[in-house]
C-alpha cells in the first residue's frame, strides 16, 4: 500500500462526525481500497470509548460492515490488524 495518512483522512472528510466518538485519533489503510479511522469519545456512563470505521475510497459515504466500537485504543489497533488480515 502506498497511500498516505492524509489520503486516508480525505476519505473520511465529507461523511460527518460520529456523535459518540467525535475526536479523530489516527487514519490509515487496511488494503489498497479501504481506509480506516480511529476515533475516541465519552460513553453514556462517562467512560472513554473508541470507534473504528472503515470506508472504501471509491464509495466513502457508504458504511462498511467492519466498523465497530471498542473499549480501548489497544483494542482499536488490534481490530484494525484483524481487518487488515481479513482483507489482505
Amino acid at each position: 500500500m502506498t497511500h498516505s495518512v492524509m489520503e486516508a483522512k480525505a476519505v473520511f472528510a465529507n461523511i460527518g462526525i460520529n456523535f459518540m466518538t467525535s475526536q479523530p485519533v489516527t487514519y490509515g489503510w487496511v488494503s489498497d481500497d479501504v481506509a480506516y479511522e480511529i476515533t475516541e469519545g465519552i460513553g453514556i456512563a462517562g467512560e472513554r470509548i473508541w470507534g473504528v470505521s472503515f470506508r472504501n475510497k471509491w464509495e466513502p459515504k457508504k458504511a462498511t460492515d467492519y466498523s465497530s466500537m471498542v473499549i480501548s485504543r489497544e483494542a482499536a489497533d488490534e481490530y484494525v490488524e484483524l481487518i487488515r488480515e481479513e482483507l489482505g
